[in-house]
């Protein structure tokens, strides 16, 4: 009986750890195009604060003017880190999908359906995407990215919920507007420059 226990144990165990694998080998990165001047120069040091081991849950944000490469930046080092966690998604032009009907809704249901890596969730109001959000990111360490952060309270929707994040988890934000960079929470500031 002691030993079909520890068969049974050693045998969910076995099946967790298929799963994760899974999981990672079955994300796929970003398009991006592939030869791009000068994005290694600005992705250096971001991709060092993802890299950094740490087990705080950092908030890290790309300014830039409009059409300056903040989103192609944010890709490039999304594709470059996204399997070193547990779950990730890229939620991209969040100023643009917030303002449709019911895009809050679905933007929630993205980010489940990336980080749970199921395409399968359904959410029927923004309080109840909160709560399935809150469960999903507490037990697994995550990489979210959100592009086009415009609006003060698009941050604080995420910044309530940061106590709920995984240790170790990151939040990758772009954004144009320079008032989101004042917030205490931020843990780094890359503002994007010009080419020479």
């Amino acid at each position: 009986s002691f030993c079909l226990q520890i068969l049974r144990y050693e045998s969910k165990f076995i099946k967790n750890i298929i799963k994760v694998i899974g999981d990672k080998l079955s994300r796929t990165p970003l398009s991006v195009e592939p030869k791009l001047i000068g994005i290694q120069s600005q992705a250096e040091h971001i991709n060092l604060w993802l890299q950094d081991g740490s087990s705080d849950v950092g908030i890290f944000v790309v300014y830039g003017m409009s059409g300056i490469g903040k989103t192609t930046i944010a890709k490039h080092v999304y594709n470059s880190n996204f399997r070193s966690f547990e779950g990730s998604s890229f939620i991209e032009n969040i100023k643009e999908r917030a303002d449709r009907p019911n895009g809050l809704v679905q933007i929630q249901m993205q980010l489940l359906s990336d980080i749970l890596n199921d395409r399968e969730v359904k959410i029927h109001s923004v309080s109840e995407g909160i709560i399935k959000i809150e469960r999903a990111i507490s037990f697994r360490r995550v990489l979210l990215v959100l592009d086009d952060v415009d609006q003060m309270d698009q941050l604080d929707a995420i910044l309530r919920m940061k106590d709920h994040f995984y240790s170790g988890s990151k939040i990758l934000i772009t954004t144009r507007r320079e008032k989101l960079l004042k917030v205490d929470q931020v843990t780094e500031v890359h503002k994007v420059q010009t080419l020479d």
